[in-house]
């Protein structure tokens, strides 16, 4: 188990296991297509960061990300930490902008499944549809 496999008081076994536990709050708020880079062990800005598609916890405070449990914890470089690893992510929106990275100009990775709606956001569409939006 990793040193913060208790932040938020769920473990991974419990979030693996538990019917009524964490498993079944995945989902429960909407997903969003989110910028996740990873901190640790790298220098700034080199790590390897993802435009993707993440789900949310019950609370909003962890993230579910390729198959990794990110628990709401400030870091010296990040928002995010792995609860099985203790590795630091950084965690927020995409910007219009594609300054995602704040000191470097490496490539972002996004995600296949989220291509054609990050491209619609780049050219100016919101990326969370408004409940009173009419849809197609």
């Amino acid at each position: 188990m990793g040193p913060w496999s208790r932040a938020g008081g769920l473990t991974a076994e419990k979030m693996a296991c538990s019917s009524s536990g964490a498993v079944a709050t995945i989902g429960l708020m909407r997903p969003r297509i989110l910028y996740v880079e990873l901190k640790t062990g790298y220098n700034t800005d080199q790590g390897p960061a993802w435009i993707s598609r993440v789900s949310f916890s019950k609370s909003g405070r962890t993230i579910y990300f390729k198959g990794r449990t990110l628990a709401h914890h400030r870091t010296f470089d990040g928002n995010h930490v792995d609860v099985e690893t203790g590795e630091a992510f950084w965690v927020s929106g995409p910007k219009r902008d594609r300054t995602d990275r704040r000191y470097s100009n490496l490539p972002v990775s996004v995600d296949d499944e989220v291509m054609e709606e990050y491209q619609a956001f780049l050219a100016g569409e919101p990326l969370i549809p408004s409940r009173h939006r009419k849809r197609a």
